[in-house]
């Protein structure tokens, strides 16, 4: 029997090659007559874009056809999804965090500023060389924060492994076929588009 694919989830799970993360800004610029300008800042925080590229090696026909059905479950740049921003931030220091909530990462300093607006949710790979979701519901000290109650039990992290931020996100255009969204990723990259609530 063939490769029947892996069915949609509500998060991206394939690692690019490269990462590029971006914020952008709503500034409204008045000038004067005089030369004087004044400016206005309609965003009480950035919005992040977000561009994946890999390497035409790196992505299997599965691969490409699993990110395909993705897409098509997503409609597009229509419904959202949760983004690792695979851009590494921090990484773990805790090996047997054990069943508590407390997770050791390396330094939180982006963190702590927005943590429960922006940053709360982190996409850890485990020991296994696995990925997992976790949400943050506090922030200890620079370099300890809380995870939702009994995520860490019987979980085990190998020190100095990335812990990546996660976003709400969408595909950032809707017009793709399987050959473009391909030629795309392993070329300029794929880009999406925080979607904030």
């Amino acid at each position: 029997m063939g490769y029947i694919g892996l069915k949609p989830s509500s998060i991206w799970t394939w690692p690019p090659v490269a990462s590029q993360l971006t914020d952008a800004y709503r500034t409204l610029i008045s000038d004067f007559e005089n030369g004087a300008e004044q400016r206005r800042s309609k965003w009480d925080r950035p919005r992040a874009s977000v561009n994946f590229r890999f390497e035409r090696g790196s992505l299997t026909l599965d691969d490409i056809a699993d990110i395909w059905r993705f897409y098509k479950d997503k409609q597009g740049a229509f419904r959202t999804f949760e983004l690792p921003t695979f851009g590494r931030l921090t990484t773990i220091e805790s090996r047997y965090p054990g069943s508590g909530t407390l997770l050791g990462l390396a330094d939180t300093q982006d963190l702590t500023t927005s943590i429960l607006s922006r940053w709360n949710k982190l996409f850890l790979e485990n020991a296994a060389g696995e990925y997992e979701l976790f949400v943050i519901t506090s922030v200890v000290n620079t370099t300890t924060v809380h995870v939702r109650s009994g995520s860490l039990q019987g979980r085990v992290f190998e020190v100095g492994n990335p812990a990546y931020p996660v976003i709400k996100a969408r595909f950032a255009q809707d017009i793709y076929s399987p050959e473009y969204l391909h030629a795309l990723m392993t070329t300029i990259g794929i880009e999406f588009t925080e979607v904030r609530s």
